[in-house]
């Protein structure tokens, strides 16, 4: 990825980690990786890693990181403002979420290729 869009995506990463909503964010990377499999599956040119080029993945990363950084400063978020986050986050991966990434029933397990089967 370029830049402060690199950062952004690790700092999500980290502080997801700590804060409780790390799934949420992992999630965003796992978005952007189907997102760039779908565009090399489509003979498309396969720009930077992760779409960093796509300003939709670019507007995805940074708006959550902005959210995340509220919810984060100087306190631990209560479980109403991560509910709230992994809401955002659900809704913002749906245009690349081809796996059904953060259904619930699926318990973080799936079943996902980017090959034509």
């Amino acid at each position: 990825m370029r830049g402060h869009e690199a950062l952004a995506f690790l700092a999500l990463c980290k502080v997801g980690f700590v804060s409780g909503v790390c799934v949420a964010c992992n999630l965003l990377y796992f978005a952007a990786a189907i997102a760039h499999e779908t565009r090399r599956l489509k003979n498309q040119p396969p720009g930077y890693f992760l779409n960093a080029d796509d300003s939709r993945i670019n507007k995805m990363v940074h708006d959550s990181y902005q959210d995340l950084m509220k919810i984060v400063s100087a306190k631990i978020p209560s479980k109403d403002e991560i509910k709230t986050f992994t809401t955002l986050i659900k809704e913002r991966i749906e245009p690349f979420n081809s796996a059904g990434l953060m259904d619930a029933s699926c318990k973080n397990m799936y079943r996902h290729t980017v090959a034509e089967i």
